[in-house]
């Protein structure tokens, strides 16, 4: 049977365990991808990472560990330095027996961190789009879900 876990060890360095931007950051979400990942796995049919074009050419763009880093504003001695990533993204994109598409995303930006996922169900099975979506605004303990 496929393995989300071992697939997201692989595919976008899974588990992040502090911040990209330092250990002064915990990472907030990564309880819940600890948790959501095996869940999917127990509970959903003929699980698998999807393999369509447009997954392919999407993950290209956000998939993996996408890592964004502060570059200077011109200064030439700052351009030949290497520079650490200031945020870190993956996204996971499965599909199973109940839903053609089901997507993970992961951003780490230190103070600013999300976990987002939109399931779709497949179209002969009547049943809405689900969209979870959690954000934390940092030290002041904000969170917004959506």
């Amino acid at each position: 049977p496929f393995d989300p876990v071992a697939y997201a060890e692989t595919n976008i360095e899974y588990p992040w365990e502090h911040s990209i931007q330092g250990k002064d950051f915990p990472t907030i979400f990564q309880p819940l991808m600890d948790w959501f990942l095996p869940y999917i796995a127990q509970n959903l049919d003929h699980l698998s990472p999807t393999t369509t074009t447009m997954d392919r050419d999407m993950m290209l763009h956000l998939g993996g560990a996408a890592y964004i880093s502060n570059q200077g504003s011109g200064d030439s001695s700052s351009s030949s330095q290497r520079h650490q990533p200031s945020i870190r993204m993956g996204t996971l994109v499965f599909e199973s027996k109940k839903f053609r598409r089901i997507r993970i995303t992961h951003y780490d930006g230190g103070e600013t961190q999300v976990f987002n996922s939109l399931w779709y169900p497949h179209t002969h099975i009547d049943a809405p789009l689900l969209g979870i979506n959690m954000v934390s605004f940092g030290e002041e303990g904000r969170m917004q879900l959506c």
